[in-house]
């Protein structure tokens, strides 16, 4: 069953670890457009060549950064991961969103070292990660799971995970990596 509320956080700034820089383009317009209605997530930060060195940027990065979000909140294409579903508006319910049909953690490391199910392939080598008799999730299932108890519980720190983050209703909050299909892929080449 999907749940109809859901907490995401975006770093952007993941994208810099692949080469993703900022450029300054002739065709950038001097200020971002409001409107975003693109599900396709840009390519780079485009910073007019005429915006001033000595002026901070930040609206182009927020722009990028909105521009990511609504790419990865759009509807899915049906039966393909991480594509969306261009005749779909943003804000369609009932469907799976790009980002939830991206590649799981569990999914990509498998135990004992074994390869993971190719990227249109749900599951891996036992279906889900907490190898039951829970059936293998598909295309509109959207499975939080951890292949120990509390995997996906702790909080990154300094050194090590510091502890589990308590939401204010007193309930664990819980999260998911995923990878996209050129992440997978870099993973699957090494």
């Amino acid at each position: 069953m999907r749940n109809k509320c859901f907490v995401m956080l975006i770093c952007s700034g993941v994208g810099l670890l692949y080469g993703v820089g900022t450029v300054q383009a002739k065709d950038c317009p001097l200020h971002p457009s409001p409107e975003i209605d693109s599900p396709n997530i840009p390519i780079d930060v485009c910073i007019p060549a005429e915006f001033p060195p000595d002026k901070n940027p930040i609206e182009y990065f927020d722009d990028y950064s909105w521009r990511a979000f609504v790419a990865l909140v759009w509807p899915a294409l049906r039966g393909q991961r991480g594509v969306p579903d261009t005749a779909k508006p943003v804000g369609t319910t009932g469907v799976p969103l790009v980002f939830e049909t991206f590649k799981a953690d569990w999914e990509v490391f498998q135990p004992n070292g074994e390869a993971p199910s190719p990227w249109e392939v749900f599951g891996g080598v036992s279906a889900n990660p907490c190898a039951s008799a829970v059936p293998a999730p598909g295309f509109n299932d959207f499975l939080l799971a951890s292949v120990t108890k509390f995997g996906n519980l702790g909080e990154a720190g300094f050194g090590n995970l510091v502890g589990s983050l308590v939401a204010q209703n007193k309930t664990y909050v819980r999260y998911l990596a995923a990878f996209n299909r050129t992440e997978f892929d870099k993973i699957m080449k090494k």
